[in-house]
């Protein structure tokens, strides 16, 4: 049975955390969990969840907490200050697998751990060129700079982008390395992982190029890991479930889901679980914790 690490980044309010990570631990007693909670909650809430998890000792912290923001470089950096977490402990896992608050496993924890078990080396993340992208910026995600937020500030975004499109002030991308897209959620193997956070330490000035890239979460982890892997241990799809509606906004989840609403096979975890489907929640954990079906 794999050992697991699980990355919870959160930003929802306490209680809704507490429960989450309480789910995974209650599931899987042997599991780790390492939670990132955005900077954008008050300091209070943070203090609250700590304390309310404080009885478990395989629930660690991002103490150095991060504002989050869709589409900026906080998302890969409040992740890789996780990832440096299990790195410094030495926490006794063999995958990291990379969750939200809204995430809710659908079958049961035991059933991952032996999957992953299967398959020791796989890395479970999409590494795909740029036509994986449908609509709006492909190669201009990094070829030109991106200081401001198109969700916040889209007309500066516009501008600066112009701008730079005008003057031809393109950039090249880091050496050694091949710009690779996919979905922001995955399953790695702890010595992927580890070897990530090492590419970061030896070379800083190439993890900042990703600073100022847009929406580089769904980037960065791809591109590290198809120039560290051996192509053959990627499977290229992750064991999260989402899906998009025609705007590009994340399906939601609600009490009324039903087994046959729900995602299966080949899917662990399905994203997203609406803050308020308490029942569903609730059905779900029950769920997670269920032993494994020889």
């Amino acid at each position: 049975m794999s050992r697991l690490a699980f990355v919870l980044l959160a930003h929802e309010a306490p209680e809704h955390v507490i429960f989450s990570a309480r789910m995974l631990v209650d599931a899987d007693p042997s599991c780790h969990v390492v939670v990132h909670y955005d900077a954008n909650a008050p300091l209070e809430s943070f203090q609250k969840i700590r304390a309310e998890l404080s009885a478990h000792q395989t629930v660690h912290f991002v103490e150095d907490r991060i504002r989050c923001r869709w589409g900026e470089f906080s998302l890969v950096d409040s992740v890789v200050r996780a990832l440096r977490i299990v790195r410094k402990a030495d926490l006794p896992v063999d995958h990291v697998y990379l969750i939200s608050g809204s995430c809710m496993p659908i079958r049961p924890i035991a059933e991952l751990r032996w999957f992953l078990a299967q398959y020791p080396t796989r890395e479970f993340i999409q590494c795909r060129d740029s036509s994986w992208i449908r609509n709006g910026l492909r190669e201009e995600r990094y070829l030109y700079r991106h200081f401001f937020n198109f969700q916040t500030h889209p007309r500066q975004f516009n501008q600066a982008f112009k701008l730079q499109k005008k003057f031809r002030l393109q950039r090249r991308f880091p050496a050694g390395l091949t710009p690779r897209f996919g979905s922001q959620w995955w399953c790695l193997t702890r010595a992927t992982c580890d070897a990530i956070v090492a590419w970061i330490d030896a070379r800083p000035r190439s993890y900042e190029f990703f600073r100022t890239t847009w929406i580089p979460d769904e980037m960065f982890f791809q591109t590290m890991v198809h120039a560290l892997v051996d192509q053959t241990r990627i499977h290229g799809e992750p064991l999260t479930y989402f899906k998009f509606n025609a705007n590009g906004r994340p399906i939601a989840y609600y009490d009324n889901a039903t087994e046959d609403t729900l995602p299966r096979f080949p899917y662990f975890f399905v994203r997203k679980v609406a803050a308020g489907a308490h029942q569903l929640r609730r059905r779900l954990a029950e769920i997670a914790a269920q032993p494994l079906d020889e």
